[in-house]
């Protein structure tokens, strides 16, 4: 009887290449095709998934969130050997948009209504690559981004990407360390990005405040005390953003 937003997190084609071995090559990633055969294999799946959650919940609003925690690395030649001596070469950016174009389009979406979305907890996401669109991009309707590690390139790409629509999920709320600051805390962290990012109007009913990283390392108490904290923060950042307006 659920109706409302529903997220599917799973974890991107390079994040999972570079981090999957295979026989003589080390990782996926090393192989050209292995990693094209992954990305669509990965597409496949995550379509099914999908398409069985419209049919047994029709009224969900489907999110797809795609973690790409590897990604900056992946296109900076960082990602090591299985041996750890050597690294492994940068992969091309339009190999990379290809990879998760396969994720934002058909077969992944089904013919339904699904965001889509790519989180990156790392320093260095491409932004402008990820909502790029057909020979430009990946073509992802937002991104999700820890705040503590966007620089001051992205500020102006994320600016640029508020200002035709697209979401900002901002991991506003620590996950590296006790989930200890408050309320107070959380919101001003909040207000200095937008201040920062000069779109204020523009990101009304655009932004989603989350936290940092995910939670699987806390107890369920502290998670639930995590949600209610971002939930209050939520409310009272759009009531500021309303009155901006």
């Amino acid at each position: 009887g659920y109706a409302g937003a529903f997220k599917v997190s799973v974890a991107g084609p390079w994040t999972l290449a570079a981090a999957t071995g295979v026989a003589h090559t080390g990782r996926v990633l090393a192989d050209p095709g292995a990693r094209r055969d992954l990305a669509g294999s990965l597409a496949e799946g995550v379509g099914e998934l999908l398409a069985g959650l419209h049919r047994r919940l029709p009224d969900l609003e489907l999110v797809l969130q795609v973690d790409e925690p590897a990604l900056p690395a992946v296109l900076g030649g960082g990602i090591p050997t299985p041996g750890g001596f050597f690294r492994l070469p940068a992969v091309e950016a339009w190999e990379v948009a290809a990879g998760l174009a396969a994720l934002t389009a058909e077969p992944a979406r089904r013919g339904l209504d699904v965001s889509t979305l790519v989180h990156c907890c790392a320093p260095g996401l491409p932004i402008d690559l990820m909502r790029g669109r057909g020979n430009e991009g990946a073509g992802f309707d937002g991104v999700s981004l820890d705040l503590e590690v966007v620089t001051t390139e992205q500020y102006e790409q994320v600016a640029q990407a508020v200002e035709v629509g697209a979401e900002v999920w901002l991991g506003c709320l620590p996950t590296h360390r006790s989930l200890s600051l408050t309320a107070d805390e959380v919101r001003g962290r909040v207000l200095r990005f937008l201040d920062t990012l000069g779109v204020t109007e523009a990101l009304a009913g655009h932004l989603v405040l989350t936290p940092a990283c995910g939670l699987a390392g806390f107890t369920a108490a502290e998670v639930s005390h995590a949600f209610a904290l971002l939930a209050t923060v939520s409310r009272q950042v759009s009531e500021e953003l309303d009155g901006n307006g």
